[in-house]
């Protein structure tokens, strides 16, 4: 899901913030460099892959349009033009012509553990 949405926005803002585009639901390996760093040992990452049922679009947008997490941050310091067509490119993407309707769209998290040697 949130590569969908960083895929608009490198269509429509090529010259997004390079640090904010790298914080994507693929960073694999930056958890566990994190926890190694911090001193832990067997550090083992996980993706969680995971279904979210959004009931509308504006309850998939709102968030972001409020500046939840890394992608909240870009749209909310992006212009207003920008914000905008972000908004109908999404709402295009996902829930096409229709109606507003529930959409389930596919998401991951990532987990690591490890242990205090």
């Amino acid at each position: 899901m949130i590569q969908g949405v960083w895929e608009e926005v490198e269509k429509l803002d090529p010259l997004a913030p390079l640090p904010k585009r790298q914080q994507r639901c693929d960073c694999s390996g930056e958890l566990t460099k994190l926890w190694d760093e911090a001193g832990l040992v067997a550090t083992v990452e996980t993706r969680l892959p995971m279904t979210m049922r959004f009931e509308s679009f504006d309850d998939f947008w709102m968030p972001l349009a409020a500046g939840v997490g890394p992608l909240g941050s870009y749209i909310g310091s992006a212009s207003a033009l920008v914000r905008k067509e972000l908004c109908a490119r999404l709402r295009r993407r996902w829930w096409g012509q229709s109606v507003d309707r529930p959409v389930s769209l596919q998401a991951c998290a990532l987990a690591v553990r490890g242990s205090v040697p």
